[in-house]
């Protein structure tokens, strides 16, 4: 009972979220999979298609149409892989970089908005579940 009560409630949060930043980064026009691989692009900086696909938890397929998007938006630039040519190299460019700002400035407006809804005690009860369930997330990964 009590995890079917978690999970409809972490549902309801995620959604609620979800809409929120949503509607933050609608102007930005890209899609969410294309906002979630340039935001982790900013944050690694230049790197393969497939890390940036497992970092995001983007089906492969899904990353590489992305990419494709991205790519004809002058938004990243794609390489080959120098010591293994399968593999696709991505770096932003300069208006890559300076939309990754504009993807961030969008976050801050939705944490904004998420948290005036909410009290110390609400952030350190999801900050408390979130320790909790960490673990489960790397014992999936390995």
């Amino acid at each position: 009972m009590i995890g079917k009560r978690f999970l409809a409630s972490f549902s309801e949060v995620k959604r609620v979220v979800m809409l929120v930043s949503w509607r933050d980064m609608a102007p930005l026009g890209l899609g969410r999979a294309q906002l979630a691989l340039l935001r982790e692009l900013g944050n690694s900086g230049p790197t393969t298609q497939s890390k940036l696909a497992r970092a995001t938890v983007i089906d492969p397929s899904a990353a590489t149409r992305a990419f494709a998007g991205l790519a004809k938006l002058g938004l990243i630039r794609r390489a080959r892989g120098t010591t293994d040519r399968r593999t696709s190299l991505v770096a932003l460019t300069a208006r890559g970089r300076q939309l990754v700002r504009r993807i961030e400035a969008a976050r801050a407006r939705t944490a904004k908005h998420l948290a005036a809804r909410l009290d110390t005690r609400d952030v350190a009860a999801l900050e408390r579940i979130g320790a909790k369930l960490a673990p489960l997330a790397r014992e999936l990964d390995e």
